[in-house]
């Protein structure tokens, strides 16, 4: 209608990456067990102990793994880079820099008000919560 004021309007971007969660449901279900945490928080598959039943695939509330060519692929951190001594693909070709990667302690020195990813809140159910998702975000107005 004309005159009114216009709606409201929000707009969010949600990750699809893997959350590399506290406890990972994918990582229950594996009847072969080879999604693992590192060290590092890193959720990771051994490939080589991979059957390819897509359990893991079903298990993941986030939908962050594909099956490709009957074997689950997910984010793993690009643990090698990370390894190497770089920054995981995604953060360092980041064109906006809105993407950061380390230990959460220092992710919240450096980025303060982050807070955990609001599991419920978008496309994502409210069972991503009892994964607890490592991913932290920053919460902003949108400009208009």
């Amino acid at each position: 209608e004309y005159g009114e004021a216009p709606p409201r309007v929000d707009r969010r971007y949600w990750s699809v990456a893997c959350q590399h969660c506290a406890a990972p449901a994918c990582a229950a279900a594996c009847p072969k067990k080879c999604i693992h945490r590192g060290g590092d928080g890193t959720v990771f598959i051994d490939w080589e102990s991979c059957v390819g039943c897509g359990a893991c695939q079903r298990a993941c509330p986030w939908q962050a793994i594909h099956m490709v060519k009957r074997r689950p692929d997910k984010c793993d951190g690009c643990r090698q880079r990370v390894e190497d001594g770089k920054k995981p693909a995604c953060v360092a070709g980041c064109p906006l820099r809105a993407l950061d990667f380390g230990p959460r302690e220092a992710l919240l020195e450096r980025h303060p008000g982050a807070v955990p990813w609001p599991a419920g809140d978008g496309p994502f159910p409210e069972k991503c919560a009892d994964t607890r998702p490592a991913t932290l975000i920053r919460l902003r107005r949108a400009r208009v």
